[in-house]
């Protein structure tokens, strides 16, 4: 900055500089790794999930939450939702995504991670790469991390038709699982006092370090929201039993060609058992 200041003008009334100064790029603060913003973030992904009850489409956030979009996307490229259920189907919500829900008899249902240590590009960026933790989890973009250091993240709500990382509560839990809200449900958001109240913070409460409560919705659903609402209304009788009077399939996941070229070839990915037990919504 001092050099820059140095190449000022002798006249004060010319405040252009002896000589021009170019700005050759700009880096974004707060990442693991720093990335150059890529032209490809402006157009928000779209992908189609098609069920055994009908389809839907979703919008998904890339430039608010791109860890979390990108980690879905790469999971959808790769075939990892096709043929899972949706175990849990009620009035306010319906949660997918375990892997292990292909079987919903399993006893892994509810309790399915991606594959540890798996990696997927960031689609924000030009040069990033996220890896997923020991549990196939991925990091969160909200809250306070143990350093005390603020996520910088996008307040978006809970309300009905958006799409929701499901997640433990603990910090850093999310992984493949989602939930749609079918009705508002901003209690979930993350930033309610709530949430807050049960999360840690640097000063307010530095004893529940590892504790981020809430939700962080990355999507929502721009077409076919009869289809979800059909969903829902296949919820038990039984408030106890949310897999529904009929299973409820995912049979595939599209993406338009204009993003699938970017995510490049699937691959096999074997599903995880999380350590942290059932991911809650």
């Amino acid at each position: 900055l001092r050099d820059i200041s140095e190449m000022r003008s002798d006249d004060p009334s010319d405040e252009s500089g002896d000589s021009p100064i170019k700005l050759e790029s700009l880096r974004l603060a707060g990442g693991s790794v720093p990335g150059t913003v890529s032209a490809k973030d402006t157009p928000k992904p779209r992908v189609t999930i098609e069920t055994t009850v009908g389809s839907f489409t979703l919008e998904l956030f890339l430039y608010e939450m791109p860890i979390t979009v990108s980690n879905f996307l790469f999971l959808a490229k790769d075939n990892f939702y096709n043929g899972t259920h949706f175990h849990r189907v009620r009035e306010d919500c319906l949660q997918g995504g375990c892997p292990f829900s292909t079987d919903l008899g399993s006893s892994g249902v509810g309790q399915g991670n991606a594959p540890p240590y798996s990696t997927f590009k960031n689609m924000k960026y030009d040069d990033e790469v996220e890896t997923r933790d020991s549990d196939g989890n991925i990091k969160d973009e909200f809250g306070y991390n143990k350093l005390g250091e603020f996520r910088l993240t996008s307040k978006i709500s809970n309300k009905a038709g958006t799409i929701a990382m499901a997640n433990t509560g603990r910090e850093n839990t999310g992984s493949c699982q989602f939930f749609i809200n079918v009705v508002d449900n901003v209690e979930l958001d993350w930033w309610h006092p709530k949430n807050r109240a049960k999360s840690y913070h640097p000063k307010d409460s530095p004893e529940k370090v590892g504790q981020n409560w809430g939700h962080p919705v990355f999507g929502k659903v721009i077409g076919g929201m009869e289809t979800i609402c059909k969903m829902a209304s296949l919820r038990s009788d039984d408030p106890l039993e949310e897999k529904g009077k009929s299973p409820i399939m995912i049979s595939k996941v599209t993406i338009p060609k204009t993003t699938l070229t970017k995510l490049g070839e699937p691959k096999m990915l074997r599903p995880h058992l999380t350590t942290f037990g059932p991911a809650a919504k």
